[in-house]
Protein backbone atom coordinates (compact mmCIF):
# COMPACT_ATOMS: atom_id res chain seq x y z
CA UNK A 1 0.00 0.00 0.00
CA UNK A 2 1.38 3.34 -1.00
CA UNK A 3 1.13 6.21 1.45
CA UNK A 4 1.97 9.88 1.11
CA UNK A 5 3.10 11.66 4.26
CA UNK A 6 3.51 15.40 4.50
CA UNK A 7 5.00 17.12 7.54
CA UNK A 8 4.25 20.83 7.67
CA UNK A 9 6.13 22.71 10.37
CA UNK A 10 4.78 26.08 11.43
CA UNK A 11 6.49 28.59 13.70
CA UNK A 12 5.78 32.23 14.54
CA UNK A 13 7.45 33.45 11.35
CA UNK A 14 4.58 31.93 9.36
CA UNK A 15 2.52 35.00 10.22
CA UNK A 16 -0.56 33.99 8.22
CA UNK A 17 -3.24 36.31 9.61
CA UNK A 18 -6.77 35.62 8.48
CA UNK A 19 -9.33 37.82 10.27
CA UNK A 20 -12.06 36.84 7.85
CA UNK A 21 -11.76 33.12 8.56
CA UNK A 22 -15.17 31.53 8.83
CA UNK A 23 -16.58 28.20 9.89
CA UNK A 24 -15.94 25.06 7.85
CA UNK A 25 -17.97 24.67 4.68
CA UNK A 26 -20.92 22.31 4.88
CA UNK A 27 -20.14 18.73 3.86
CA UNK A 28 -22.37 15.68 4.06
CA UNK A 29 -21.21 13.23 6.75
CA UNK A 30 -22.23 9.58 6.58
CA UNK A 31 -21.71 6.61 8.86
CA UNK A 32 -21.01 6.40 12.57
CA UNK A 33 -17.41 5.60 13.36
CA UNK A 34 -16.45 4.04 16.67
CA UNK A 35 -14.37 5.39 19.52
CA UNK A 36 -10.57 5.71 19.17
CA UNK A 37 -8.30 3.00 20.55
CA UNK A 38 -7.00 5.26 23.32
CA UNK A 39 -9.61 5.32 26.08
CA UNK A 40 -8.25 8.57 27.49
CA UNK A 41 -9.48 10.68 24.57
CA UNK A 42 -11.94 13.42 23.74
CA UNK A 43 -13.65 12.50 20.48
CA UNK A 44 -16.46 13.78 18.27
CA UNK A 45 -18.28 12.76 15.09
CA UNK A 46 -18.45 16.26 13.56
CA UNK A 47 -16.05 19.20 13.00
CA UNK A 48 -15.93 22.13 15.42
CA UNK A 49 -18.19 25.01 14.40
CA UNK A 50 -16.96 27.49 17.01
CA UNK A 51 -13.77 28.12 18.96
CA UNK A 52 -14.93 26.49 22.19
CA UNK A 53 -15.53 23.20 20.34
CA UNK A 54 -12.03 23.03 18.81
CA UNK A 55 -9.36 20.75 20.32
CA UNK A 56 -6.23 22.34 21.85
CA UNK A 57 -2.56 21.47 21.48
CA UNK A 58 0.31 23.44 23.00
CA UNK A 59 3.80 23.30 24.44
CA UNK A 60 3.70 26.25 26.84
CA UNK A 61 4.94 28.80 24.29
CA UNK A 62 3.02 27.84 21.15
CA UNK A 63 -0.62 26.81 21.00
CA UNK A 64 -3.24 25.89 18.44
CA UNK A 65 -6.96 25.18 18.40
CA UNK A 66 -7.71 22.45 15.84
CA UNK A 67 -11.17 22.68 14.25
CA UNK A 68 -11.05 19.47 12.20
CA UNK A 69 -12.98 20.58 9.13
CA UNK A 70 -13.32 18.31 6.11
CA UNK A 71 -13.20 20.83 3.25
CA UNK A 72 -11.21 23.33 5.30
CA UNK A 73 -8.94 22.69 8.26
CA UNK A 74 -8.43 25.66 10.55
CA UNK A 75 -5.68 26.01 13.15
CA UNK A 76 -6.05 29.11 15.33
CA UNK A 77 -2.51 29.92 16.51
CA UNK A 78 -1.11 31.51 19.67
CA UNK A 79 2.37 32.52 20.83
CA UNK A 80 2.98 33.55 24.43
CA UNK A 81 4.70 36.90 23.79
CA UNK A 82 1.92 38.38 21.63
CA UNK A 83 -0.12 40.73 23.80
CA UNK A 84 -1.80 44.10 23.31
CA UNK A 85 -0.08 47.17 24.74
CA UNK A 86 3.46 47.21 26.11
CA UNK A 87 5.44 46.27 29.22
CA UNK A 88 4.20 47.83 32.45
CA UNK A 89 4.49 47.48 36.23
CA UNK A 90 1.07 46.88 37.80
CA UNK A 91 2.26 47.22 41.40
CA UNK A 92 0.33 49.89 43.31
CA UNK A 93 2.92 52.01 45.19
CA UNK A 94 0.35 52.82 47.89
CA UNK A 95 -0.47 49.18 48.67
CA UNK A 96 2.20 48.61 51.32
CA UNK A 97 1.24 51.63 53.42
CA UNK A 98 -2.48 50.94 53.03
CA UNK A 99 -2.30 47.27 54.06
CA UNK A 100 -2.26 47.87 57.87
CA UNK A 101 -5.29 50.17 57.53
CA UNK A 102 -7.13 47.52 55.51
CA UNK A 103 -6.41 44.87 58.14
CA UNK A 104 -7.61 47.11 60.95
CA UNK A 105 -10.85 47.92 59.12
CA UNK A 106 -11.49 44.20 58.64
CA UNK A 107 -10.77 43.49 62.32
CA UNK A 108 -13.21 46.28 63.22
CA UNK A 109 -15.90 44.76 61.00
CA UNK A 110 -15.89 47.73 58.63
CA UNK A 111 -15.93 45.65 55.48
CA UNK A 112 -17.32 48.27 53.10
CA UNK A 113 -14.68 50.78 54.18
CA UNK A 114 -12.00 48.12 53.73
CA UNK A 115 -13.30 47.33 50.26
CA UNK A 116 -13.20 50.99 49.25
CA UNK A 117 -9.66 51.41 50.55
CA UNK A 118 -8.51 48.27 48.74
CA UNK A 119 -10.04 49.49 45.48
CA UNK A 120 -8.40 52.90 45.86
CA UNK A 121 -4.91 52.01 47.12
CA UNK A 122 -4.19 48.26 46.96
CA UNK A 123 -5.44 46.94 43.63
CA UNK A 124 -3.08 46.86 40.65
CA UNK A 125 -2.73 49.76 38.22
CA UNK A 126 -4.09 49.10 35.69
CA UNK A 127 -6.55 46.72 37.28
CA UNK A 128 -6.84 44.47 34.22
CA UNK A 129 -3.86 43.03 32.40
CA UNK A 130 -3.24 43.49 28.71
CA UNK A 131 -5.34 41.07 26.61
CA UNK A 132 -3.72 38.00 25.08
CA UNK A 133 -3.84 38.16 21.27
CA UNK A 134 -4.12 35.50 18.57
CA UNK A 135 -1.29 35.18 16.05
CA UNK A 136 -3.78 34.30 13.35
CA UNK A 137 -5.31 31.35 11.52
CA UNK A 138 -3.70 28.68 9.34
CA UNK A 139 -6.24 27.49 6.76
CA UNK A 140 -5.85 24.29 4.71
CA UNK A 141 -8.43 23.90 1.94
CA UNK A 142 -9.68 20.60 0.45
CA UNK A 143 -12.33 22.07 -1.88
CA UNK A 144 -13.17 19.00 -3.98
CA UNK A 145 -14.50 16.98 -1.04
CA UNK A 146 -18.30 16.99 -0.94
CA UNK A 147 -19.03 14.01 1.30
CA UNK A 148 -17.17 12.04 3.97
CA UNK A 149 -17.76 8.75 5.73
CA UNK A 150 -16.81 7.54 9.21
CA UNK A 151 -15.64 10.98 10.33
CA UNK A 152 -13.98 11.32 13.73
CA UNK A 153 -11.82 13.95 15.38
CA UNK A 154 -10.19 13.33 18.73
CA UNK A 155 -7.61 14.55 21.21
CA UNK A 156 -5.44 11.80 22.70
CA UNK A 157 -4.81 13.01 26.25
CA UNK A 158 -1.95 10.53 26.70
CA UNK A 159 0.09 11.57 23.64
CA UNK A 160 -1.31 15.14 23.30
CA UNK A 161 -2.13 14.49 19.64
CA UNK A 162 -5.16 15.99 17.89
CA UNK A 163 -6.34 13.77 15.02
CA UNK A 164 -8.92 13.87 12.23
CA UNK A 165 -9.88 10.70 10.34
CA UNK A 166 -12.45 10.26 7.55
CA UNK A 167 -12.98 8.52 4.21
CA UNK A 168 -13.83 10.41 1.00
CA UNK A 169 -14.21 8.88 -2.48
CA UNK A 170 -12.80 5.63 -1.17
CA UNK A 171 -9.65 7.25 0.23
CA UNK A 172 -8.93 7.28 3.97
CA UNK A 173 -7.49 10.60 5.14
CA UNK A 174 -5.70 11.22 8.42
CA UNK A 175 -4.43 14.45 9.97
CA UNK A 176 -2.41 14.67 13.17
CA UNK A 177 -1.32 17.83 14.99
CA UNK A 178 1.22 18.02 17.83
CA UNK A 179 3.08 20.81 19.66
CA UNK A 180 6.68 19.79 20.33
CA UNK A 181 8.35 21.31 23.43
CA UNK A 182 11.76 20.04 22.27
CA UNK A 183 11.67 21.49 18.76
CA UNK A 184 9.41 24.44 19.66
CA UNK A 185 7.12 23.91 16.68
CA UNK A 186 3.53 22.98 15.93
CA UNK A 187 3.63 20.13 13.40
CA UNK A 188 0.83 18.92 11.14
CA UNK A 189 0.97 15.50 9.43
CA UNK A 190 -1.27 14.75 6.44
CA UNK A 191 -1.67 11.11 5.38
CA UNK A 192 -3.77 9.07 2.93
CA UNK A 193 -3.85 5.41 1.91
CA UNK A 194 -3.34 6.33 -1.76
CA UNK A 195 -0.83 8.47 -3.63
CA UNK A 196 -2.15 12.02 -3.86
CA UNK A 197 -1.03 15.34 -5.29
CA UNK A 198 -1.04 18.34 -2.97
CA UNK A 199 -0.63 22.04 -3.75
CA UNK A 200 0.27 24.59 -1.09
CA UNK A 201 -0.42 28.32 -1.51
CA UNK A 202 0.05 31.18 0.94
CA UNK A 203 -2.58 33.92 0.68
CA UNK A 204 -2.42 37.22 2.56
CA UNK A 205 -5.43 38.27 4.58
CA UNK A 206 -6.51 40.92 2.08
CA UNK A 207 -6.14 38.48 -0.81
CA UNK A 208 -8.24 35.89 0.95
CA UNK A 209 -10.97 38.42 1.65
CA UNK A 210 -11.08 39.54 -1.98
CA UNK A 211 -10.84 36.05 -3.45
CA UNK A 212 -13.68 34.54 -1.45
CA UNK A 213 -16.29 36.06 0.85
CA UNK A 214 -16.09 33.95 3.99
CA UNK A 215 -18.58 34.21 6.88
CA UNK A 216 -17.05 36.15 9.75
CA UNK A 217 -17.25 35.85 13.50
CA UNK A 218 -16.81 39.57 13.92
CA UNK A 219 -19.57 42.08 14.46
CA UNK A 220 -18.50 44.03 11.39
CA UNK A 221 -18.88 41.05 9.05
CA UNK A 222 -15.89 40.12 6.88
CA UNK A 223 -14.21 43.49 7.36
CA UNK A 224 -12.20 45.12 10.13
CA UNK A 225 -14.22 48.32 10.71
CA UNK A 226 -12.74 51.82 10.83
CA UNK A 227 -14.57 55.14 11.29
CA UNK A 228 -13.25 58.55 10.21
CA UNK A 229 -14.97 61.95 10.42
CA UNK A 230 -14.05 64.95 8.25
CA UNK A 231 -15.58 68.32 7.34
CA UNK A 232 -17.83 68.08 4.30
CA UNK A 233 -15.58 70.40 2.26
CA UNK A 234 -12.52 68.10 2.53
CA UNK A 235 -11.78 64.83 0.78
CA UNK A 236 -11.04 61.35 2.12
CA UNK A 237 -7.28 61.90 1.80
CA UNK A 238 -7.28 64.78 4.30
CA UNK A 239 -6.46 64.18 7.96
CA UNK A 240 -9.65 63.30 9.87
CA UNK A 241 -11.03 65.36 12.76
CA UNK A 242 -11.69 62.14 14.65
CA UNK A 243 -10.83 58.52 14.03
CA UNK A 244 -11.43 55.15 15.64
CA UNK A 245 -9.27 52.18 14.75
CA UNK A 246 -8.49 49.15 16.92
CA UNK A 247 -5.23 48.39 15.11
CA UNK A 248 -6.58 45.51 13.05
CA UNK A 249 -8.06 43.51 15.93
CA UNK A 250 -11.48 43.36 14.26
CA UNK A 251 -13.36 44.98 17.13
CA UNK A 252 -16.37 47.18 16.56
CA UNK A 253 -15.39 50.80 15.86
CA UNK A 254 -16.76 53.59 18.08
CA UNK A 255 -16.16 57.28 17.54
CA UNK A 256 -17.22 60.31 19.58
CA UNK A 257 -16.81 63.90 18.36
CA UNK A 258 -17.75 67.33 19.67
CA UNK A 259 -18.40 69.76 16.82
CA UNK A 260 -16.55 73.06 17.25
CA UNK A 261 -18.50 74.83 14.50
CA UNK A 262 -21.95 74.34 13.01
CA UNK A 263 -21.89 72.75 9.58
CA UNK A 264 -21.87 69.50 7.62
CA UNK A 265 -19.53 66.61 8.34
CA UNK A 266 -18.84 63.41 6.42
CA UNK A 267 -18.47 60.09 8.25
CA UNK A 268 -16.40 57.49 6.38
CA UNK A 269 -17.03 53.81 7.22
CA UNK A 270 -14.03 51.83 6.00
CA UNK A 271 -12.98 48.19 6.20
CA UNK A 272 -10.06 45.90 5.42
CA UNK A 273 -12.19 43.91 2.97
CA UNK A 274 -15.69 43.30 1.71
CA UNK A 275 -18.51 42.57 4.11
CA UNK A 276 -21.73 43.73 5.73
CA UNK A 277 -21.78 46.25 8.56
CA UNK A 278 -24.20 48.13 10.79
CA UNK A 279 -23.81 51.86 11.49
CA UNK A 280 -25.64 53.75 14.24
CA UNK A 281 -25.34 57.32 15.50
CA UNK A 282 -26.52 59.14 18.60
CA UNK A 283 -26.38 62.77 19.66
CA UNK A 284 -25.92 64.30 23.11
CA UNK A 285 -25.48 67.89 24.23
CA UNK A 286 -21.90 69.04 23.75
CA UNK A 287 -21.20 70.19 27.30
CA UNK A 288 -23.48 68.38 29.76
CA UNK A 289 -23.63 69.70 33.29
CA UNK A 290 -21.33 67.67 35.55
CA UNK A 291 -22.92 65.71 38.38
CA UNK A 292 -20.27 66.91 40.86
CA UNK A 293 -16.53 67.10 41.45
CA UNK A 294 -14.70 63.78 41.29
CA UNK A 295 -12.25 63.80 44.20
CA UNK A 296 -9.20 61.53 44.33
CA UNK A 297 -9.44 58.92 47.07
CA UNK A 298 -13.26 58.95 47.15
CA UNK A 299 -15.37 56.21 45.54
CA UNK A 300 -18.63 57.50 44.10
CA UNK A 301 -21.62 55.14 43.86
CA UNK A 302 -24.55 56.17 41.69
CA UNK A 303 -27.49 54.89 39.66
CA UNK A 304 -27.27 55.59 35.93
CA UNK A 305 -30.69 55.82 34.29
CA UNK A 306 -32.23 57.70 31.39
CA UNK A 307 -33.82 60.04 33.93
CA UNK A 308 -30.53 60.81 35.73
CA UNK A 309 -28.21 60.92 32.69
CA UNK A 310 -26.19 64.12 32.33
CA UNK A 311 -27.53 64.79 28.84
CA UNK A 312 -30.42 63.64 26.67
CA UNK A 313 -29.36 60.97 24.19
CA UNK A 314 -30.84 60.39 20.73
CA UNK A 315 -30.59 56.63 20.16
CA UNK A 316 -28.53 54.03 21.96
CA UNK A 317 -26.11 52.87 19.30
CA UNK A 318 -23.34 55.38 20.00
CA UNK A 319 -23.04 57.49 23.12
CA UNK A 320 -25.38 55.47 25.34
CA UNK A 321 -26.07 56.94 28.78
CA UNK A 322 -23.49 58.72 30.88
CA UNK A 323 -22.89 60.81 33.96
CA UNK A 324 -20.39 63.65 33.55
CA UNK A 325 -18.01 64.37 36.45
CA UNK A 326 -15.61 67.28 36.86
CA UNK A 327 -11.97 66.44 37.67
CA UNK A 328 -9.35 69.06 38.53
CA UNK A 329 -5.70 68.24 37.88
CA UNK A 330 -2.33 69.90 38.36
CA UNK A 331 0.51 69.97 35.85
CA UNK A 332 2.51 66.74 36.12
CA UNK A 333 -0.17 64.95 38.18
CA UNK A 334 -1.13 61.37 37.31
CA UNK A 335 -4.66 60.14 38.03
CA UNK A 336 -6.05 56.63 37.60
CA UNK A 337 -9.79 56.37 36.93
CA UNK A 338 -11.66 53.15 37.71
CA UNK A 339 -15.27 52.48 36.64
CA UNK A 340 -17.05 49.30 37.73
CA UNK A 341 -20.54 47.98 37.18
CA UNK A 342 -22.30 44.64 37.32
CA UNK A 343 -25.29 46.08 35.45
CA UNK A 344 -23.71 47.35 32.21
CA UNK A 345 -20.55 47.40 30.11
CA UNK A 346 -18.68 50.47 31.47
CA UNK A 347 -16.68 52.96 29.42
CA UNK A 348 -14.61 55.89 30.72
CA UNK A 349 -14.19 58.98 28.55
CA UNK A 350 -12.18 62.09 29.44
CA UNK A 351 -12.96 65.38 27.66
CA UNK A 352 -10.55 68.31 27.58
CA UNK A 353 -9.86 71.49 25.63
CA UNK A 354 -8.07 70.92 22.30
CA UNK A 355 -7.64 72.82 19.05
CA UNK A 356 -10.91 71.18 17.96
CA UNK A 357 -12.76 72.43 21.01
CA UNK A 358 -13.96 70.37 23.95
CA UNK A 359 -13.48 66.79 22.79
CA UNK A 360 -12.48 63.35 23.99
CA UNK A 361 -8.77 63.16 24.83
CA UNK A 362 -8.68 59.71 26.45
CA UNK A 363 -10.92 56.65 26.58
CA UNK A 364 -10.96 53.16 28.00
CA UNK A 365 -13.17 50.75 26.08
CA UNK A 366 -12.75 46.97 25.95
CA UNK A 367 -14.63 46.61 22.67
CA UNK A 368 -17.84 45.43 24.25
CA UNK A 369 -16.32 42.59 26.29
CA UNK A 370 -18.04 43.72 29.49
CA UNK A 371 -14.87 44.17 31.58
CA UNK A 372 -14.49 46.99 34.10
CA UNK A 373 -12.93 50.15 32.67
CA UNK A 374 -9.68 51.67 33.95
CA UNK A 375 -7.76 54.61 32.55
CA UNK A 376 -4.63 56.49 33.68
CA UNK A 377 -4.14 60.09 32.55
CA UNK A 378 -1.33 62.58 33.14
CA UNK A 379 -2.04 66.30 33.25
CA UNK A 380 0.42 68.38 31.21
CA UNK A 381 -0.99 71.60 32.66
CA UNK A 382 -3.38 72.77 35.35
CA UNK A 383 -6.75 71.85 33.89
CA UNK A 384 -10.34 70.87 34.59
CA UNK A 385 -11.53 67.90 32.54
CA UNK A 386 -14.88 66.15 32.24
CA UNK A 387 -15.01 62.45 33.09
CA UNK A 388 -17.87 60.48 31.57
CA UNK A 389 -19.04 57.34 33.36
CA UNK A 390 -20.80 55.75 30.43
CA UNK A 391 -22.76 52.63 29.54
CA UNK A 392 -23.01 51.06 26.13
CA UNK A 393 -26.29 50.60 24.26
CA UNK A 394 -28.33 52.72 26.68
CA UNK A 395 -28.09 50.19 29.52
CA UNK A 396 -29.02 51.34 33.03
CA UNK A 397 -27.82 50.34 36.48
CA UNK A 398 -25.58 51.05 39.46
CA UNK A 399 -21.89 51.84 39.11
CA UNK A 400 -18.94 52.99 41.19
CA UNK A 401 -16.32 55.47 40.01
CA UNK A 402 -13.06 56.34 41.73
CA UNK A 403 -9.99 58.48 41.04
CA UNK A 404 -6.64 57.73 42.67
CA UNK A 405 -3.28 59.47 42.60
CA UNK A 406 0.17 58.01 43.35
Amino acid sequence: MNRIRCLAVFSLILGLWSPAAGPCAEVQLRGRTGAPAEALSLWYRQPARQWVEALPVGNGRLGAMVFGGVTEERLQLNEDTLWAGGPYDPVNPEAKDALPQVRQLIFDGKYKEADRLIAAKVMARPLKQMPYQTVGDLLLAFPETTAAEDYRRDLNLDTATASVVYTASGVKFTREVIASPVDQVIALRLAANQILTATMESVAAEGAANAQQLPSRRSGGGLDPLLELRPADTGPTQSPLARDDDGGEGLAARLSFTARDAGDYHLYARGSGAGRYRLAASVATANPKPVADLRPGVTERHQLTAATASAPVDGGGGAGLFHAWRLRGRAGQTVTLDLRSDAFDPVIEVLGDTSLGRTIIARDDDGGEGANAQLTIRFVRDEVVDVRARSLNGDEGEYQLSATTP
